[in-house]
């Protein structure tokens, strides 16, 4: 899920981002046991307009950069099910206003590609805008599918806003394990501190 992200965040001029960024992120004490730290890393908005294949795209407005954390669960018993992988972002805006822009302008298939999901294959893409859980904080949720070498890959988003910060968290797999509940229990945890943290 991080591979394509990473090949052009973790690569390039790093962004100048607010301290508190990287804790805007999901950390060790928010992910449930036996899921394993894969890459951490930061991208500006030219790593996000390199890695979208549509020629003419461009990084949102005000966007100045971002982090991520990638996590993956570790999988010891037979059958071996396919893993769970969470992607966690903090995307830093100029401003407030242009954060809130951002979420409420998201549109599936378009910018919904940057800079989290270029990584989903073309075929049989799906998004499906759902409802957060109760007590969620404000922003946009999203039921996402698609097909890979015939096995379907499914995966639920969420968009944030945070003051001048969007927090987008992804939890998916290919078999469907991954819940609304389990994005939401991320959601929550990680915004609170944000919020926390906010000036």
């Amino acid at each position: 899920m991080a591979g394509a992200l990473c090949a052009g965040g973790c690569t390039g001029s790093s962004p100048e981002l607010d301290p508190i960024a990287e804790q805007l992120v999901c950390l060790d004490a928010d992910v449930p046991d036996g899921y394993l730290l894969q890459v951490t890393g930061t991208f500006t908005g030219d790593d996000i307009e390199e890695l979208v294949a549509d020629e003419g795209a461009r990084a949102p407005d005000g966007l100045e950069g971002g982090t991520f954390s990638y996590w993956r669960e570790i999988v010891s018993q037979p059958p071996f099910d396919p893993p769970i992988a969470i992607l966690c972002e903090a995307l830093q805006f100029d401003t407030a206003e242009l954060a809130s822009a951002f979420v409420r302008g998201l549109q599936p298939g378009v910018e919904m590609t940057l800079p989290s999901l270029v990584w989903l294959p073309d075929e049989g893409r799906q998004f499906t805008e759902v409802q957060g859980g109760e007590g969620s904080p404000p922003g946009r949720f999203f039921r996402v599918s698609a097909q890979e070498d015939g096995a379907e890959v499914h995966l639920f988003a969420a968009y944030v806003t945070n003051g001048r910060f969007v927090q987008a968290v992804f939890v998916g797999d290919k078999e469907g394990r991954a819940g609304l509940d389990d994005l939401a229990a991320l959601v929550e945890r990680v915004h609170a501190r944000g919020a926390e943290l906010r000036p």
